[in-house]
């Protein structure tokens, strides 16, 4: 359960961190830092494909719903 939370907590991070930091950062017009995929890469080996399938869809969708 204290991984859940935990998770939890790391995803609310990245994507504030994202949305107010790092989408701020303008290295060049192409290039953008995209921290919030640690969140991904950070999760568990033993995580179901179909789980992290949609754990990465999530994180997309509310990204593009608090940037707006």
């Amino acid at each position: 359960m204290y991984r859940l939370l935990e998770y939890g907590i790391l995803f609310f991070v990245m994507v504030i961190l994202q949305v107010f930091l790092f989408s701020r950062i303008g290295i060049s017009i192409y290039v953008n830092p995209l921290v919030y995929i640690a969140f991904l890469i950070l999760l568990p080996m033993e995580i179901a494909g179909a789980l992290l399938l949609v754990l990465g869809m999530v994180l997309g969708l509310s990204l593009i719903h608090i940037s707006e």
